[in-house]
């Protein structure tokens, strides 16, 4: 191995995706909370209590969660930087199409650099489900896609299928459109990891089936796990680089919640120091 391999590689350990109960929703503790608005929608920022810019920030932005709970799990980590969550509704399209356009995240982007006081320079995003119709867009744009130092992407990215849906066949653009943030992560630049549960839903590709698509796009091949007997086991992975891919086991609504409901274990080993 040269010695860009070495300095390249990352190791992670897949988090356990332990059924996780939720109580209700809790007030949001610990800092400023308000909202971000470009047209007719809106996001909610957080500032933790003592944040300072003392230069170009670092924001973290979440896609498809109320922010309630989003803030807490960043909280959970120790973490202290702003958080944005975007949180617009059920379903891809609520997410992807205010950023279809080219330049669409620059006045979300200036919102929050106006209310911060200060450039962003750094971001860490995160999503949830849905949420993925927002990411997928935004790494097309270059102030975006250029600023991010870490994605996790929760049960996260769908896709269509091609021909008849019985082959369960992913539309290679489907995965394709996620080469540009997998070459940072090959790069060195950008970690991302993928979790994904089994979950195979009747007219349209799980995130299992589109990861899995994508990394054999990149030359790769997902690797067999054996699993440890849980519900939601780990049962393939494949680590490259800065990329990350992690299949569960589970077919359920609650194996899809828990990948959401433990992004803070995921954090925990990629936030950046």
């Amino acid at each position: 191995m040269t010695l860009v391999g070495v300095l390249l590689l990352q190791t992670l350990t897949p988090v356990q995706m332990t059924e996780v109960k939720l109580g209700p929703p809790t007030p949001i503790v610990g800092g400023k909370v308000s909202d971000v608005k470009v047209g007719d929608l809106t996001a909610t920022l957080f500032v933790p209590d003592g944040w300072k810019a003392d230069g170009p920030a670092r924001v973290c932005m979440h896609f498809h969660t109320a922010a309630w709970y989003i803030v807490s799990q960043y909280q959970s980590t120790g973490l202290k930087d702003p958080v944005v969550t975007f949180n617009f509704g059920q379903g891809s399209t609520v997410y992807g199409n205010p950023f279809k356009k080219e330049g669409s995240f620059a006045p979300w982007l200036a919102e929050v650099e106006n209310q911060l006081h200060t450039k962003v320079d750094r971001l860490v995003v995160s999503s949830f489900s849905a949420g993925f119709g927002a990411v997928r867009e935004l790494i097309r744009q270059p102030d975006f896609l250029d600023k991010l130092e870490t994605v996790v992407l929760s049960d996260s990215m769908y896709g269509s299928f091609t021909g008849d849906p019985a082959t369960r066949t992913v539309l290679p653009e489907h995965a394709a459109c996620w080469k540009p943030l997998v070459e940072r992560a090959l790069a060195g630049k950008t970690t991302v990891v993928m979790t994904c549960s089994a979950i195979h839903p009747p007219t349209y590709a799980g995130t299992d089936e589109v990861s899995a698509a994508l990394v054999k796009q990149m030359g790769g091949e997902m690797v067999e796990v054996t699993p440890d007997g849980s519900e939601q086991s780990l049962i393939r992975r494949y680590d490259k680089g800065k990329w990350h891919v992690w299949h569960y086991a589970g077919i359920t609504p609650t194996a899809h919640m828990t990948q959401a409901r433990h992004l803070k274990d995921v954090l925990l080993q990629v936030y950046p120091k």
